[in-house]
């Protein structure tokens, strides 16, 4: 937490959308200790662990399901009020499969793969790393480097380390 704040420090601001984004990250913490308490292999009590584990593509498919139903309605909002369009041409929907097929399908089902079979606290913690990567591969892609991110996301890392220590 402590190399989040640092490497964001500089750029923090609050508001609405600070807000909207602590709440969907608290949402994002509840799924991740969800989908780790319903993975029965690793249930408690046995009737449950005699079930097979759930489909990490399935559970997915179902999260990305679910997810677009519950936006509908913000979708149809934004695009009645004039504030989102469909994609004008060619490359705005290859941008979009793009984003669905490469990025955020293999991503979703590897974290529910992986969550489902390691404590909800290593979950949790683990997408720490996500600012510390996104960072990293931004300066790949040539964004400069600035030193308190970099301090930022090694703080982040390391914090995910000592949280992943046996105890």
């Amino acid at each position: 937490t402590v190399g989040i704040v640092v490497a964001s420090a500089g750029a923090a601001q609050f508001g609405l959308g600070a807000l909207l984004l602590v709440a969907g990250l608290a949402s994002y913490a509840l799924y991740t200790v969800l989908l780790r308490k319903t993975a029965p292999s690793f249930a408690p009590d046995a009737a449950r662990a005699s079930e097979p584990p759930t489909d990490a593509v399935v559970l997915a498919t179902a999260t990305a399901i679910w997810g677009a139903v519950l936006l509908l309605p913000w979708f149809a909002w934004e695009m009645a009020t004039g504030a989102a369009a469909w994609p004008s041409g060619g490359p705005g929907w290859v941008s979009i499969l793009f984003l669905s097929l490469v990025v955020t399908g293999p991503t979703m089902a590897l974290y529910n793969y992986g969550a489902e079979r390691v404590p909800a606290a290593i979950a949790g913690t683990a997408t720490g790393a996500v600012p510390a990567l996104g960072y990293a591969f931004a300066v790949a892609l040539g964004e400069p480097v600035e030193g308190v991110k970099v301090l930022g996301g090694a703080l982040a890392i390391l914090g995910i380390l000592l949280a992943a220590l046996p105890t």
